[in-house]
């Protein structure tokens, strides 16, 4: 009976020190909206993971309010971390903007009947005033982590939407052959196309 207990601790042990090498290719998932004590949850855990590590957004429609030292703080670790980012279905606004500072950017197959597409809005204020400064700032911090391939310029269209539903959209799949990438100042107004604006030039992959 003692040898049997053990070999079962034994085998425990080497199980517990298996457990990271099996899921050490698995994203770390965040989805739904995001209110506050979500986002410090997230903030905790992901200041944990090892760099390069993916960060996969499914179906993440945002912050539930407007604390911009919260989104700060995932900005932050996102930037200094140099984590990977996927989106698998919608990401909407805070949550495509950290989508946006992954090192590598990935849009990942939808389920079924579904679309990947990411939707990127400018930050707000409690008054829905545009945050330029604040807007900007996560802006240049994409541009640096692509490269020069995302500039600034690109988001400045941006601040020319007239409700929450405008914004610029990237989808992963296009029915446009010259860009992935489409704007709409609300909703009472067509997309548009972004000319030239491919996954490629967006510095995003596409699996």
């Amino acid at each position: 009976m003692f040898l049997i207990r053990i070999l079962k601790i034994i085998f425990f042990i080497v199980l517990t020190f298996q457990m990271p090498m099996v899921f050490a290719d698995e994203a770390y998932v965040i989805d739904g909206i995001l209110d506050d004590q979500k986002v410090l949850k997230i903030e905790s855990e992901i200041s944990t993971l090892p760099n390069n590590k993916t960060i996969e957004f499914r179906n993440c429609y945002g912050m539930k309010s407007k604390n911009i030292s919260q989104l700060n703080g995932l900005v932050n670790l996102i930037d200094g971390m140099k984590f990977n980012t996927a989106v698998k279905g919608v990401c909407a606004r805070e949550c495509a903007l950290l989508f946006m500072l992954g090192s590598n950017k990935t849009l990942l197959k939808p389920d079924p009947g579904k679309v990947t597409v990411v939707i990127l809005h400018p930050l707000l204020s409690d008054d829905n005033e545009f945050l330029i400064d604040e807007s900007k700032r996560i802006f240049g911090l994409i541009e640096k982590h692509s490269k020069g391939k995302i500039p600034v310029s690109f988001f400045d269209r941006l601040f020319e939407v007239g409700d929450d539903i405008g914004g610029i959209a990237i989808y992963r799949e296009s029915s446009s052959s010259d860009t992935n990438a489409f704007f709409s100042n609300g909703r009472k107004n067509k997309p548009v196309p972004i000319s030239g604006f491919v996954l490629d030039k967006l510095d995003i992959k596409k699996e």
